[in-house]
């Protein structure tokens, strides 16, 4: 399975994910569709885990 890196950068801190081919391409088109940035879609999918998260606890 090849991998692709994705470079985000949010508020002069920048975080390099690792995903699958699959899933990149399942992320570009899911951005191309909402017609925002793949940077965009990343950044809110991270921010709502991470208060899913903080809820539980």
């Amino acid at each position: 399975m090849e991998r692709c890196d994705a470079i985000v950068t949010n508020k002069n801190k920048r975080f390099t994910l690792r995903a699958s081919d699959e899933l990149a391409t399942k992320l570009e088109k899911k951005a191309q569709r909402l017609g925002v940035s793949k940077n965009a879609l990343i950044l809110f999918t991270l921010e709502k885990e991470l208060n899913n998260e903080q809820k539980k606890k």
